[in-house]
Formats: structure tokens, sequence, C-alpha cells
């Protein structure tokens, strides 16, 4: 009715490229199954939002999907994704880091 179909992907919360090949498999699968739906392959969109953005673009260009280059993906939207990665602090200094500026001063 409004013109587009929409596939929700969950992936796994994990180190790369665990998550990635996740998102793999579901454009692979939206790509041969979307037509059943009532969607047009050679109008399929991948778009992400925050770590789903930096997935969406990792996607998009990477050689190893056999999407890109090519005429699978018509585009791409990526909003709010972080794209810049370089070697982040560790998770448990972040962690206590965070708690020490952002939680026990709000919560207690």
């Amino acid at each position: 009715r409004a013109g587009f179909v929409g596939v929700t992907v969950s992936y796994r919360l994990s180190d790369a490229p665990h998550h990635i090949h996740d998102c793999r498999r579901a454009v692979l699968w939206a790509l041969e199954h979307i037509g059943a739906y009532g969607g047009d392959v050679a109008r399929v969109f991948i778009s992400g939002h925050s770590a789903g953005g930096n997935i969406a673009a990792m996607l998009a260009v990477s050689d190893e999907l056999g999407l890109q280059p090519g005429p699978a993906i018509k585009g791409v939207i990526c909003v709010s994704g972080v794209y810049d990665i370089y070697a982040p602090t560790p998770t448990r200094t972040k962690n206590a880091i965070f708690r020490r500026i952002y939680v026990k001063p709000t919560f207690g």
C-alpha cells in the first residue's frame, strides 16, 4: 500500500566479522525473496542507524559480498554511523570511565 517493502535485520552482537556476515546473509535472502512480498529486486536499498549504519556501509563497499559494484543494491542510507574507527579504549576501562563520569553523578 505504501509503495515499498521493509526488511528488518537482527544480527549478533559480536566482534567482526560475525555481525557483518549475519547482515550479508539477510541482504542476500532479501534479494532472492523480495519479489514474493511485492518488492522490486531492481530497487533495493540498504539502510542502518548507528552500528547498523556502519554495517550497511561495509556491506555496500565489500567486494566479498558480490553486491558491489553491480546492480543488486541501488543505494545505501546510513544514519549516524561510526565510520572513523581506530584502536578503541578497552571495554573494561571505558566502562569504568563511563561509570565515574556519568552514572555515579547521575544515579549516585
